[in-house]
């Protein structure tokens, strides 16, 4: 169910006039429900197989949600603060003794979780400071805090732009 809520995010606009943001909700919905925001290493009732799919598509979704609530200047539905899933490792990629992911798409898939997650303290910081500039309260403190992770997220988008274009390069070469 929940991967096929991330197809119809990712073909949204082709599907129906609903945007991949109703998807999106749908498949963040979908995915709680599933307890997918859970440590599930300890879990008896799920497969290894589906162990490591529960975290590599709660990771997926966390990095597209948190781009679309960004894109769309909205609050993110996924709060990091409601989870307690282990990071995706090395290991998640491997099926069957058979290596799904290279070193370079797994890291650039944790640098994009890592970015996704540092945009996501800003969202939230934001809308704190909007509350507290309204009531007229103390906020600087917050800014100061958005600053410093504004200026982490530059520096792990520019490690994500060079991802791009060494393969871009190494193409054309």
């Amino acid at each position: 169910m929940v991967q096929s809520l991330i197809i119809f995010c990712l073909a949204g606009a082709q599907i129906d006039h609903k945007g991949p943001t109703y998807y999106s909700n749908l498949a963040v919905s979908r995915a709680y429900e599933y307890g997918f925001h859970r440590d599930q290493s300890k879990n008896p009732f799920l497969t290894v197989y589906e162990k490591k799919m529960y975290k590599i598509l709660y990771s997926f979704l966390c990095v597209r949600e948190c781009a679309y609530s960004l894109c769309f200047g909205r609050p993110t539905m996924i709060k990091s603060e409601d989870a307690d899933v282990i990071p995706i490792t090395r290991e998640d990629f491997i099926f069957d003794g058979v290596d799904e992911a290279t070193d370079e798409y797994f890291e650039f898939t944790v640098q994009c979780i890592k970015l996704a997650n540092l945009i996501r303290k800003i969202v939230s910081n934001q809308t704190e400071i909007n509350a507290l500039c309204a009531a007229e309260k103390a906020y600087e403190h917050l800014v100061k805090q958005n600053d410093k992770m504004i200026i982490s997220s530059v520096l792990l988008f520019q490690h994500i732009i060079v991802f791009y274009l060494s393969k871009f390069i190494r193409k054309t070469s």
